[in-house]
């Protein structure tokens, strides 16, 4: 709420600012009123219709610009996204195939990445990942039932990022898990 000016002087000059917007309006008006009088009728309705367009033209490129702007904030927010959850899968595909071996994740990275996920994540992708960070702590990361915990972490970013249409499920990641697990086995 805006609150009254309580300085006599500062009221005044607002009141005067006032006035003289409203008689330059006036004397706005009267001048175009004045300039198109002069002009034959039919080229002061082409003339009008012609304003008028030009005006409507420009409220719609500026409105698209700002449109634009909006979807590049928007481009630019979803490629940080995209970025930490790569790298976030990344590190615990490799915990999750190798950790029985390895004995863990590397914190460094994780950290760095915990903090970018807590900046940029959804709310639902930073609840399934503490979930699984969670699950890892309790249970760690040769339990049997922490790919699911991955699984759920993958389903939410692929609904974060917008690939939820293409209805996957969790088998298929599960398929994909165990395919990458096996070889990874095969490898060594």
């Amino acid at each position: 709420m805006i609150k009254p000016p309580s300085n006599k002087a500062t009221l005044l000059v607002g009141l005067v600012i006032v006035v003289l917007l409203g008689a330059g309006a006036y004397y706005a008006f009267y001048f175009i009123k004045d300039l198109f009088d002069r002009l034959d009728p039919q080229v002061s309705a082409v003339t009008i219709i012609a304003s008028a367009t030009v005006l409507i033209s420009a409220l719609i490129i500026a409105s698209a610009i700002r449109s634009l702007n909006q979807w590049k904030n928007v481009y630019a927010l979803n490629a940080k996204r995209r970025t930490t959850y790569e790298r976030l899968i990344q590190i615990w595909r490799e915990a999750l195939s190798q950790g029985a071996y390895r004995g863990g994740i590397d914190t460094s990275d994780l950290r760095q990445l915990e903090q970018q996920l807590l900046l940029w994540g959804n709310p639902p992708v930073i609840q399934a990942y503490a979930e699984l960070r969670q699950f890892k702590k309790e249970q760690g990361l040769s339990s049997p039932d922490i790919p699911a915990y991955f699984i759920d972490l993958l389903m939410e970013m692929r609904k974060d990022l917008g690939l939820n249409i293409l209805d996957l499920d969790d088998d298929d990641f599960s398929e994909i898990i165990a395919d990458s697990d096996q070889g990874k086995k095969r490898s060594r």
